[in-house]
């Protein structure tokens, strides 16, 4: 599939994630663990550690991952455009993605056809589309189930809503599960302002604050 991205990896939870960094940046992906199967491709994340070397064409641009602190003949890098050391940043690999993609035939396509900026808003809010949480220029990549935990939380902005509610909203069978996605979206909200964070409210659940009336 021409103007195609390929997540090349053994790793179902590694692929998973690349997968969603590229759903963010609206870029067709697709998932294979086959070096074969990447015909058409014009950008490879290459799993250095759990698949053998793709052949590299003229137009394609390739980006290694790997845990090795050293290069081994196995991994081939030279033939990478970028290798990454993992763990990594994600937002350097978005960067990556994106200049490369911008630099390929696809991407100038998208930029070209591209005809008004979008207006940008400066409440928070949730983009369901691409499950992420959007404060003015911020813009917080979430989870399939963090998404739902903060949807119902903006829903009910102001109030209080029980751990069980958003146990239900998310399809859990238990209410620990919901402390661990409000775990992990504190963490990726923290660099929001403090009224845009959520709180904890005793024996009644979470809440996010109401939105102050501007003078």
């Amino acid at each position: 599939m021409k103007g195609s991205a390929v997540v090349l990896s053994s790793d179902r939870l590694f692929s998973e994630m690349l997968i969603a960094e590229f759903d963010f940046l609206q870029i067709p992906v697709r998932a294979t663990a086959d070096p074969s199967d990447i015909h058409g491709a014009e950008l490879v994340l290459w799993d250095m550690d759990t698949v053998h070397a793709p052949q590299r064409g003229r137009t394609l641009h390739l980006i290694g991952f790997t845990k090795s602190s050293a290069l081994s003949a196995n991994h081939a890098g030279r033939e990478c455009t970028l290798v990454l050391r993992r763990p990594f940043e994600l937002r350097l690999l978005r960067r990556e993605i994106d200049n490369l993609w911008n630099s390929s035939d696809k991407g100038r396509e998208k930029n070209a056809s591209a005809q008004e900026a979008p207006v940008e808003r400066t409440e928070l809010f949730l983009d369901t589309a691409r499950e992420a949480l959007c404060f003015g220029d911020t813009v917080i990549p979430l989870g399939p189930n963090e998404a739902k935990v903060m949807e119902c939380l903006l829903e009910h902005r102001g109030e209080a809503v029980s751990r069980d509610t958003l146990s239900e909203r998310i399809g859990a069978s238990s209410a620990n599960k919901v402390e661990v996605y409000v775990c992990y979206l504190r963490r990726k909200m923290r660099q929001l302002p403090e009224g845009e964070r959520i709180v904890t409210l005793r024996g009644q659940g979470y809440a996010m604050p109401r939105v102050k009336e501007k003078d």
